[in-house]
């Protein structure tokens, strides 16, 4: 008689195991898409929402205009240069693109896309073909980027930018 019990009770923890790691098999083979037309939706727009300010944020970079950066960008907002590796606050990179430190003349996007975590989390991440000076040295070529936005008290704010050169 124990040893069914134990059979039965190995039996249920395996079968346990085993739903668990189909359902957590099924969440990453799908990555980030929404299971149902309600949450879909609901991703839809924050991806449209992630996209129109990252358009918006390069678009002003392209001019040297901070605004776009003061609107967006957190107050603990940190970013890593891919060209030198050194690491810039909200104010350091708004300073520099006031002092002309940043200067773009291009910044062409391709394999673009938003990957959204809830309501309230995304992550905008492509490559980036761009023409550019950083301290008066030429910084220009392709980088993979990531930038992760945070949606707090129901605005949306980049916390973390990291660009990284392709070889």
């Amino acid at each position: 008689m124990s040893k069914v019990l134990i059979c039965l009770t190995a039996l249920m923890l395996w079968s346990g195991l085993a739903v668990a790691q189909s359902a957590k098999g099924e969440s990453h083979g799908k990555g980030h898409a929404a299971k149902s037309g309600e949450h879909r939706s609901d991703a839809d727009g924050v991806k449209d929402a992630v996209k129109k300010m990252e358009n918006e944020m390069r678009e002003a970079t392209l001019k040297s205009d901070p605004s776009a950066s003061e609107k967006y960008l957190a107050d603990d907002y940190h970013t890593i240069s891919g060209f030198n590796g050194h690491a810039y606050s909200k104010q350091q990179v708004i300073d520099r693109m006031k002092s002309g430190a940043f200067k773009y003349s291009q910044i062409k996007i391709s394999n673009e896309d938003v990957a959204t975590f809830g309501n309230d989390l995304a992550i905008s991440h492509g490559e980036a073909d761009v023409k550019a000076t950083m301290d008066g040295k030429d910084t220009s070529g392709k980088y993979h980027f990531a930038r992760t936005w945070l949606k707090r008290n129901g605005k949306w704010q980049a916390v973390w930018f990291q660009t990284t050169k392709m070889q």
